[in-house]
């Protein structure tokens, strides 16, 4: 962004979010600052209705259960907030502890990833973590599950909320940021601090 402003180079935004950002905190001119959307294959997210192709991802990532999934995708870093997800999720069993559904969060670990393991390995019974995924194998791990948590504090876009509707996927998503204009309508907002 240096770079940007000291050329008169136009920048590509993937949100008015991360426009108003750019705008807030560098000198780079709003007329040279364009919005352009991200959005998910066609050709790779859609619904997958092979059950047997479903099971065979869920294998190879762990999730080797029957039971019901919610899923989150995110590197694991505090700015995606699964720690709070990962409260509330705990929050749901304790309110009502006969729903049989688990709590799967793929993606690698990132930066300060620690006490977000140590809430989940309180509970190994009830959480899974997958690692990374590979991109060939979410639109299956989408479509099998109950629903998409992306609670982040942040995003710049959140292009996973897109991959998970067009597999036919509710989601639930941070009420913020980029966020609201990705999910619009079609999704549940959340507030990301609040447990309950």
């Amino acid at each position: 962004l240096a770079f940007a402003e000291h050329t008169g180079a136009a920048v590509i935004a993937v949100s008015n979010a991360t426009r108003d950002d750019i705008l807030a905190h560098t000198w780079v001119a709003p007329a040279k600052v364009h919005v352009i959307y991200e959005a998910a294959s066609a050709e790779r997210f859609y619904k997958q209705v092979n059950g047997d192709d479903k099971m065979t991802a869920r294998a190879k990532y762990g999730i080797d259960f029957p039971s019901p999934y919610i899923m989150c995708l995110s590197t694991l870093e505090p700015r995606k907030n699964l720690g709070n997800t990962i409260r509330a999720f705990l929050s749901l069993l304790t309110a009502d502890p006969a729903p049989d559904v688990k709590l799967v969060i793929a993606g690698k670990r990132g930066w300060d990833a620690d006490g977000i393991y140590a809430l989940a390995y309180a509970h190994p019974e009830r959480i899974v973590f997958t690692d990374f995924v590979d991109d060939a194998d979410l639109p299956y791990l989408f479509s099998d599950a109950l629903c998409l948590s992306y609670l982040s504090f942040y995003e710049g876009f959140g292009l996973p909320l897109l991959e998970a509707r067009r597999c036919g996927t509710p989601v639930v998503f941070g009420n913020n940021s980029a966020l609201r204009a990705v999910a619009a309508d079609a999704g549940l907002p959340a507030d990301p601090d609040d447990i309950a």
